[in-house]
């Protein structure tokens, strides 16, 4: 078979250029700022930074700090060692009990890596999360062509193992205090807090934010602010733990209301569980929006579907794919600096299962 011709992408001749130019030894020590070779070369700085992804890969460019110009190794170097090209994603969760919001944020991660040169992995690895394996942590981090790490749901011995690593690690979500690691989060704690202010808004003073026992500390940051504010407003506001389960949930609601205090106001903030606990509400009798309110914390497409349709929160997943590419590719690029925490606020989305607002209101405030 004849070898078909094949598309030259204008990185790879820059690249080229760039390999030409060490090789004839054009650039002493180190090569000219991003600014002055997209200059002369005459390219856009997405195409140069392409094109270095490639040769800092080939292990014939060191990549610079902010500020700081690409060194340039020597034969040595180049020859010893291949950075790798496999950003790794670690979750508790398979890939397919990831919500469509999950989804859209990796397939826009995906996408964008891609464009520089690399692949993604998702490694589903239940059992670390569950207690701190040092060992297994050691075991996946050594695994072949590995050049970052993205942590979803990851618990605190978790981060300070991998940002004491020294390689580049990025969580999805908020980092434990003191944790030296980069992170894009959507603000569990302003959606909690707007959250709290609809339901007193609407009447609803006795509310309840439903937390799994497994969850992220961004949710758990979302729930302490969702009691504080109901209690700053005048009203009540209790957490209640249970297992990520629909009879766990069907149980921890149905004793709620029983109780002599029953709550008219339920937040969760997993989406699913908070179509379990609608399903829940009405199966018991339950008028919703009427007697009782609910709000997600969370999107995903099926909560549109619901009847009642579900209030929420979105935080949209291509921007916080777009947010963690530009991170991950910065920190592969110009190695770790400061500012690496990113916000990311989620949008409500109103709801039949909220309903409409009372005439009685407490001083309005709106989201950050």
């Amino acid at each position: 078979m004849k070898q078909l011709p094949r598309r030259v992408l204008l990185s790879d001749q820059v690249a080229a250029v760039l390999r030409t130019g060490m090789e004839a030894g054009r650039w002493a020590g180190s090569l000219p700022s991003e600014s002055e070779l997209c200059r002369e070369l005459q390219v856009s700085r997405v195409t140069l930074r392409r094109a270095l992804t490639q040769v800092i890969r080939e292990g014939r460019v060191e990549p610079g700090g902010r500020g700081r110009h690409h060194r340039i190794c020597g034969k040595r170097a180049a020859d010893s060692s291949k950075p790798g090209s496999t950003v790794r994603v670690l979750a508790p969760y398979p890939l397919t009990a990831l919500g469509s919001e999950s989804h859209a944020a990796l397939v826009e991660l995906t996408e964008r890596m891609a464009a520089v040169g690399y692949r993604m992995e998702f490694e589903h690895r239940p059992m670390v999360f569950k207690r701190h394996m040092p060992e297994e942590l050691e075991r996946l981090d050594s695994l072949p062509d590995t050049a970052a790490w993205l942590l979803l749901y990851s618990t605190e011995p978790m981060q300070r193992w991998f940002a004491g690593r020294g390689r580049t690690s990025v969580a999805l979500g908020r980092v434990h205090e003191g944790v030296e690691m980069p992170c894009v989060y959507p603000d569990n704690r302003a959606s909690a807090r707007h959250a709290a202010g609809m339901f007193y808004r609407r009447g609803h003073r006795d509310c309840v934010y439903m937390i799994a026992k497994f969850t992220s500390l961004g949710d758990r940051l979302g729930a302490a602010m969702f009691v504080e504010e109901m209690e700053r407003l005048g009203g009540r506001a209790r957490i209640v733990e249970y297992e990520p389960k629909p009879d766990a949930i069907k149980a921890a609601v149905g004793q709620l209301l029983s109780g002599p205090a029953k709550p008219n106001g339920f937040y969760a903030s997993c989406p699913e569980d908070c179509l379990s606990v609608l399903c829940v509400l009405l199966g018991a009798g339950v008028r919703v929006p009427d007697e009782v309110a609910l709000i997600a914390g969370w999107d995903d497409h099926f909560l549109s579907h619901a009847v009642p349709s579900i209030a929420r929160y979105r935080a949209e997943g291509a921007e916080l794919g777009r947010k963690l590419a530009q991170l991950i590719s910065d920190l592969l690029m110009h190695g770790p600096g400061k500012g690496r925490h990113q916000r990311v606020l989620p949008k409500f989305v109103p709801g039949g299962t909220l309903g409409g607002a009372s005439a009685q209101r407490p001083p309005s405030r709106k989201m950050p």
